[in-house]
């Protein structure tokens, strides 16, 4: 038998009318609080690599964009068997499982939730470094415990609970061509392959995503003459979907541009770090405002390197998605509106030459506003100001080049 003491938040038991004496029972824990619990019991292998896990650890450490330690409302929670639930105090109760080749032999352990699990036990000593610089992270989790049940109820219940995770709406709009222009667009492009539209498909590129960076375009829904700027992009792509199934139009219009801006994004996010650098080089003044410290903004990696798929490149750093999009966003300005459809204000090489131009100023002025924020790096993507900031500098930049380097219009290539 294997024992584990778990410090729980809130507790309640459950008894079950069709098992006389079996009993679930519910615990909200602290992430930080979840001991290590057998995985044996799990049919389910955990690969925490694939992208949607991915984002769930984002999320668990508040870092996906959305409103923040909302973990405990978004996430199913843990399933366990176990021999005995022993209470030990109001906050304390003491696990002990069962041991053997199966979990019709005996064995206890996670039956459904291992990859929840694996999640939050790779990042609490990242949850606790960030709680000791001064983050609020406060992530809770649902662990339901079974106890007494047949050992063949638990075997079915493994793999019921294992079949019950609802389809993404993103993929069921694949499933109805919802997505077909897009297909038509990157098809034949050397990156195709890497965006992915349906769960589990293999790629480094949601459609999700790609929708959110369009909208940081959408010059009907975010005009150039108004103050409204595409935060949603950022901390809401639920709503963007919403916004596109309900009307793709604003959309399909940015058909033309939309395989540069996949390509402004990875310019963007493996540029960003250079382009801080090379504003104080430009300007000769020293690094006093963060110097000596970390960029909150850019994201490292201790082993390999990061992936830019659609420039086909590799890097050590990347900018964080809150940096990118309202660095992307800024370049609206760059949209012409043509009817139906849009283009680039002298073509996609003269947005790559003013990101040339103005990129260090507006990768300052993301450490300023992260500075300003405290280094949230949610901040800087959820904050219209910022967005404006940025917007202004590429307007500003645009309109004062010199006759000569006067953009003229032409189509988007």
């Amino acid at each position: 038998m294997l024992s584990q003491l778990l410090r729980v938040h809130e507790a309640r038991r459950i008894g079950d009318p069709n098992y006389p004496g079996a009993v679930e029972h519910i615990f909200t824990v602290d992430v930080l609080d979840l001991p290590p619990l057998p995985l044996g019991a799990n049919p389910r292998q955990q690969n925490t690599n694939k992208r949607v896990y991915r984002e769930v650890a984002a999320s668990l450490r508040n870092e996906d964009g959305t409103t923040t330690n909302t973990f405990l409302s978004k996430n199913l929670g843990i399933w366990t068997s176990a021999d005995s639930v022993e209470k030990r105090s109001e906050s304390e109760y003491l696990l002990t499982f069962g041991e053997g080749d199966s979990i019709l032999d005996g064995l206890d352990g996670v039956i459904n939730g291992g990859h929840t699990a694996q999640i939050i036990w790779d990042n609490q000593d990242a949850i606790r470094q960030k709680l000791a610089a001064g983050a609020t992270i406060k992530q809770f989790v649902k662990l339901h415990v079974r106890v007494g049940y047949p050992r063949d109820v638990l075997a079915d219940s493994a793999g019921a609970l294992n079949t019950t995770l609802q389809v993404p709406e993103w993929s069921l709009a694949e499933h109805a061509d919802k997505f077909d222009w897009i297909h038509n667009e990157i098809e034949g492009k050397p990156y195709a392959n890497a965006i992915s539209f349906k769960e589990n498909q293999p790629g480094e590129i949601y459609v999700l995503d790609v929708l959110a960076m369009l909208d940081l375009f959408n010059t009907q829904e975010y005009p150039n003459t108004g103050s409204k700027h595409p935060t949603q992009a950022y901390a809401f792509k639920s709503g963007v979907l919403d916004r596109y199934l309900k009307d793709p139009g604003p959309f399909k219009r940015l058909a033309p541009i939309l395989n540069d801006v996949l390509v402004l994004h990875d310019t963007i996010a493996m540029q960003g770090r250079d382009k801080y650098n090379e504003y104080f080089r430009i300007n000769r003044t020293a690094q006093t405002r963060g110097a000596g410290k970390k960029l909150e903004w850019v994201e490292t990696r201790s082993r390999g390197k990061f992936r830019f798929p659609v420039l086909d490149k590799e890097g050590d750093v990347r900018l964080n998605r809150a940096a990118v999009y309202p660095a992307m966003a800024a370049f609206r300005w760059m949209v012409e509106d043509r009817g139906t459809t849009v283009q680039w204000k002298g073509g996609f090489d003269n947005v790559l030459d003013l990101w040339g131009r103005v990129g260090p100023e507006l990768m300052k002025i993301t450490q300023d506003t992260s500075i300003e924020n405290a280094r949230k790096t949610l901040a800087i993507g959820k904050s219209p100001t910022h967005y404006n900031a940025l917007h202004s500098v590429v307007a500003k930049y645009q309109l004062m080049l010199t006759p000569a380097k006067q953009p003229k219009l032409s189509a988007s290539r």
